[in-house]
C-alpha cells in the first residue's frame, strides 16, 4: 500500500512535469521509466525498469538533433569546429544545467541512499534523465516532436556556448600553452572530495608547481575549471 500511495503521488508529479516540459500527451509508463534511477528499482520490489535503456537511445537521438541544428545554423564552419560545438552542447555539464533550469531533479525517483546524497543534484543523473526524456518523446511521438523538444529546451544553450567560447576545451588549450612555454605536460591531482556535497577539488600542476585549483561535481568538471583559471591567470 505504501508503494501504491507513493506511486500515485509520483503520477501526480509526472503530470505536473509534463506540463512544464510541454509534452503532456507522452506515454505515462515510458515517462515514469525515464525518471526512475537504477537505485530506486533495486530498493523498490514493485518498481519497473530504470531509465538506462532510454538514456542509451536518447543519447543518440540528441546527438543527431544537435548535429542537424548546428550544421544548419553554422553554414561556413568546418567539421572539426562543428564537432567541438556539438560536444559542448551535449556534454554532461550542459545537459545538467538545462535539467536544473527545467526543475527535473525534483521528479526523479531515487533510493533513500541517493536522496540523502542529493542525487537530484548529481550532474550525471540529471543529464541521463534529460536524455531519457528525449528518447520517450522520440519513441512515443516521433522525430519531429523530439526536434521540437530540443528547440524549446536545449538549442538556446548554444548562444551561451558561442558567446563564452565554451566549445574550446580549456584542458587542451592549457596543455598547448604549457608545452609551448614550459615544455611540460600538465598534471591534475585530486586534492579533496566532499562526500556530502559530492564535490571534487583538483590541483593543476606543472612539475611541482601548483598553477590553479578547480572544483566541480565530477573530476572532469573540476579539471576543466582548474584549466580555465590557469588560462585566466597566465
Amino acid at each position: 500500500m505504501a508503494f501504491l500511495q507513493k506511486h500515485r503521488k509520483m503520477n501526480n508529479n509526472l503530470e505536473e512535469l509534463k506540463v512544464k516540459l510541454q509534452i503532456e500527451s507522452v506515454n505515462d509508463e515510458l515517462f515514469n521509466q525515464a525518471l526512475t534511477h537504477p537505485s530506486f528499482v533495486n530498493e523498490t520490489p514493485d518498481a519497473q525498469t530504470s531509465y538506462q535503456r532510454l538514456e542509451f537511445l536518447g543519447d543518440s537521438v540528441l546527438s543527431l538533433l544537435a548535429s542537424e541544428y548546428i550544421f544548419l545554423t553554422f553554414t561556413t564552419i568546418d567539421e572539426g569546429l562543428l564537432t567541438d560545438i556539438r560536444a559542448a552542447l551535449v556534454r554532461t555539464e550542459a545537459l545538467a544545467k538545462i535539467s536544473r533550469k527545467l526543475g527535473i531533479g525534483h521528479y526523479i525517483h531515487l533510493s533513500k541512499g541517493e536522496m540523502s546524497n542529493e542525487g537530484y543534484e548529481n550532474e550525471k543523473i540529471l543529464a541521463d534523465v534529460l536524455e531519457a526524456i528525449i528518447a520517450v518523446v522520440y519513441l512515443d511521438k516521433g522525430y519531429e516532436s523530439a526536434k521540437n523538444f530540443f528547440l524549446m529546451h536545449i538549442a538556446s544553450e548554444l548562444e551561451t556556448i558561442m558567446k563564452n567560447k565554451l566549445y574550446v576545451d580549456p584542458k587542451t588549450t592549457f596543455q598547448e600553452y604549457a608545452q609551448a612555454n614550459f615544455k611540460k605536460t600538465p598534471r591534475y591531482d585530486l586534492l579533496a572530495y566532499d562526500e556530502k556535497r559530492k564535490h571534487f577539488t583538483v590541483g593543476l600542476y606543472l612539475g611541482s608547481k601548483l598553477f590553479a585549483k578547480g572544483g566541480g561535481k565530477s573530476k572532469k568538471s573540476a579539471q576543466q575549471e582548474a584549466a580555465k583559471k590557469a588560462l585566466a591567470d597566465n
